[in-house]
């Protein structure tokens, strides 16, 4: 009697074993039907189509769920202008690859008295509320010099979503190669008002940066010619020191 008790468990575990490779089967059925593509890769029917988590799903082959953290977490715009497959090669806009910096940034030209052993008289500072400063030293301030500060302020760390400046005609000027590049990269401005310098943040921003500056030229009686090297320190200097704020632009 036991012997018969055994051999009907040992036929039920066979009988087990196949009932579940083939519901393995049948699964890896679906799957290998489930990966078939729906439309084909790398086609469009419109000039400017969106980035959404659907398309780049399907052409990077990932879930929904990553390329939604994807989009979600991605420093730079999905933007092109050509209908796929392309009849023919189009140059590369290095514009579009540069990250896109979060929050408000401002910008304002900062004077000095003398005029350093390199020729520059004045600096073009970039400044963000959490701390960071980015300075270009200037030997005449007109537009051909201040307009290409802000292509270098982009190429060094990418390209800010909004700008406040004054409205100098250096900057703001028609043709001005300043407003090129703020139209070119899609730059959200705002101009402050005349006579109204507490619109525009860089003004503070640079009354606490001139502040550290002077304070090292009376403790170490640095001359005064040398600022421009001085003041590249200076900005080194803060821009490495702890700001709780800071990385929530980068």
């Amino acid at each position: 009697m036991q012997g018969m008790n055994e051999w009907r468990t040992v036929q039920q575990t066979i009988v087990d074993g196949e009932r579940f490779f083939q519901q393995v089967g049948r699964m890896d059925d679906d799957a290998r039907f489930a990966d078939v593509p729906v439309r084909p890769s790398f086609v469009s029917t419109e000039r400017h189509t969106k980035a959404t988590a659907e398309t780049l799903s399907e052409r990077l082959g990932i879930g929904l769920h990553r390329a939604r953290a994807t989009l979600r977490s991605t420093l730079q715009r999905g933007t092109r202008s050509a209908i796929l497959p392309l009849a023919r090669r189009y140059r590369a806009d290095r514009m579009f690859l540069r990250p896109r910096l979060k929050g408000k940034f401002s910008t304002d030209t900062a004077y000095f008295n003398h005029k350093s052993i390199r020729g520059n008289i004045a600096s073009q500072i970039y400044f963000h509320k959490s701390g960071f400063y980015s300075c270009h030293h200037l030997s005449k301030v007109d537009e051909k010099q201040v307009g290409p500060t802000l292509k270098k302020f982009i190429a060094d760390y990418g390209i800010p979503e909004h700008l406040t400046m004054d409205g100098a005609a250096v900057q703001v000027g028609r043709n001005t190669s300043f407003m090129e590049t703020i139209n070119r990269a899609a730059i959200n401005y705002n101009i402050s008002k005349p006579y109204r310098p507490e619109e525009n943040p860089a003004e503070g921003g640079i009354r606490e940066l001139k502040r550290r500056f002077y304070r090292l030229i009376v403790k170490h009686a640095i001359p005064e010619r040398l600022w421009d090297f001085l003041l590249d320190y200076v900005v080194d200097t803060m821009n490495n020191e702890h700001h709780r704020q800071l990385l929530k632009i980068f």
